[in-house]
């Protein structure tokens, strides 16, 4: 990580928002180059998935590899060719926890939004680099974006 990175903390001043936005769209350009090591350096193991009843745990870098594997390949079937987030707020819960939500609309090639949900985020601060300790879908069932019913039933289904 270099000092440029806009999700390395340099002072307890910076803008949680700006970290924040940052960090989605850092982790939103790995997806899209199917860089997984960049993408799992700033994803903290456990790393929870809470949906509107239940918390999931991805609890190592083969359940996330899955994961990421799979979120490319529904994009890719949908043709979804990028994921575009907006920070609706962030706020330091402590110096090194902060706490977001955003929109994130799935785009298609011909840059229509095919589906848009909300999501809440926690951020960690590790040896002066932001990651996403967890996030969450608080939506009725019905409304869950398909890709995340999928891949939390798919978790649901390995804890068994």
């Amino acid at each position: 990580m270099t000092s440029t990175d806009s999700a390395t903390v340099t002072t307890p001043s910076d803008d949680a928002q700006k970290i924040y936005q940052g960090l989605i769209d850092q982790l939103d350009a790995y997806i899209e180059a199917s860089n997984f090591d960049a993408f799992a350096a700033k994803i903290l193991l456990p790393y929870s998935v809470q949906s509107h009843e239940e918390v999931f745990l991805v609890e190592d870098l083969a359940q996330l590899r899955a994961g990421f594997d799979d979120m490319r390949n529904r994009m890719a079937m949908r043709n979804i060719a990028r994921r575009s987030r907006h920070c609706t707020h962030a706020s330091f819960a402590d110096i090194e926890t902060i706490v977001g939500n955003h929109t994130t609309w799935l785009v298609d090639q011909d840059n229509n939004i095919v589906e848009s949900y909300k999501v809440s985020n926690t951020l960690r601060c590790v040896d002066g680099s932001w990651c996403v300790a967890g996030n969450g879908y608080s939506g009725a069932p019905d409304t869950l974006p398909l890709h995340m019913l999928d891949a939390m039933t798919r978790l649901a289904g390995q804890r068994k």
